[in-house]
């Protein structure tokens, strides 16, 4: 995820450009990660299938039918904090985040719609880090289908040639769906030299994602600390594509996207053309299609009676670890990570709910209890967490932020 420096793209190039000459030679002799960055900067989420070769995703023969109820027109005024701290309307957050849109269904009833900046509801946009979601999802329909045997098998089981890289040695499934490979790992922080040269710069523009993963470099022992890699997901993917023999946008065809009735194609962007999906980042599609995939986990991996991603898997991916008291990002929810998707720990037993993030403002966000899923896809970083807020809003309910520590 290229995902937590608070640069804009303008601000890349403005920022960039005095050295762009030098680094479209250095390319020619260090690769392309560089001259990719200073062309293209933090893409708009947009602009992500425009740049990059994709994989479509066919979607289903018969969509499944959102009922569009009454306009809750009235959201637009409600107050929610604002990433300063403030409550401002809602309209008012919208702009700021520059949202493009916003997407509030219940009980398969869409309560609010908006698109902004050009958006329509068939608009593809990217996902950003929502991709690792769907990487998770497929691992654990292999793990049901017994093509990958155990989250505790050895990476070097499905991918032998990682065996010559002693970085990979010891290092399970388990370990990079928990994101503790121990692998080195630069994550961007906002700084041009240290940004051009980040991993996470290298894992969205390098052209050869598993030669990229082959090459890491150890760090730590496995199994020690929680550190979050891009490169750990492109892991999963690698083992899910010697595991199963397809490409992930094909599994997902075939196995999620034409079964939960969606109404769009997707697509999955690919490193280089006939490449590997981009698994930490590389979804595109439309708001209400999210919204599909979020109803699956919300109703436990079924669809209409039939278990498509194992019940278990969903559980252990959606529920709060009790045992671990210290979120991994210590946002005011307090984020929780579990198998590529974030619990938010605060007051979490009355709410239940559980969330997939990118980079810029992607969410896809679930409510249990009342049966509610948000889909938000924006083009800025400054978010703040509105979306308990507005469920208890809609269902009529009391909802007090907790005091910022």
């Amino acid at each position: 995820m290229m995902g937590t420096t608070r640069t804009s793209s303008c601000q890349w190039r403005r920022r960039l450009a005095p050295v762009a000459a030098l680094l479209v030679l250095s390319a020619l002799t260090a690769g392309c990660v560089p001259y990719r960055v200073v062309r293209h900067g933090y893409l708009a989420p947009e602009r992500q299938e425009r740049t990059f070769p994709n994989r479509v995703v066919r979607r289903a023969d018969r969509p499944f039918t959102l009922v569009r109820g009454p306009e809750r027109a009235d959201l637009d005024t409600l107050s929610v904090r604002s990433p300063g701290g403030d409550l401002v309307p809602w309209a008012e957050y919208m702009r700021a985040a520059r949202i493009r849109a916003f997407l509030v269904v219940r009980r398969d009833t869409i309560l609010y719609e908006r698109y902004l900046a050009g958006y329509t509801d068939s608009t593809r946009s990217g996902s950003y880090s929502m991709a690792k979601a769907f990487t998770s999802a497929l691992l654990g329909i292999a793990l049901g289908h017994g093509t990958v045997r155990s989250l505790d098998d050895s990476v070097t089981r499905y991918v032998p040639e990682l065996a010559r890289n002693p970085a990979w040695e010891g290092v399970t499934i388990r370990h990079a769906l928990e994101m503790r490979t121990g692998t080195a790992y630069a994550r961007a922080n906002g700084e041009m030299w240290h940004d051009l040269r980040s991993d996470d710069a290298r894992f969205y523009y390098t052209s050869h994602l598993d030669r990229a993963v082959a090459g890491m470099r150890r760090a730590e022992p496995p199994g020690r600390q929680w550190f979050y890699r891009d490169s750990d997901a492109q892991l999963i993917a690698l083992v899910l594509a010697r595991a199963t023999g397809r490409p992930l946008a094909e599994q997902l065809e075939r196995h999620v996207w034409r079964r939960i009735g969606t109404e769009f194609d997707a697509s999955w962007s690919l490193d280089r053309t006939n490449g590997a999906e981009k698994a930490a980042t590389g979804v595109n599609a439309t708001a209400r299609d999210y919204a599909r995939f979020g109803r699956l986990f919300l109703h436990g991996g079924a669809w209409r009676g039939e278990q498509i991603v194992p019940r278990e898997w969903v559980e252990r991916s959606t529920t709060l670890d009790t045992t671990r008291a210290r979120p991994e990002v210590g946002t005011w929810w307090r984020m929780q990570h579990r198998s590529y998707w974030w619990i938010p720990m605060q007051g979490w037993a009355g709410e239940r709910d559980f969330f997939a993030d990118g980079a810029k403002g992607q969410r896809l966000y679930v409510h249990r209890p009342s049966e509610t899923i948000i889909v938000q896809l924006a083009d800025s970083d400054a978010q703040d967490f509105p979306f308990r807020r507005i469920t208890h809003y809609l269902l009529g309910e009391p909802y007090s932020y907790p005091t910022r520590r």
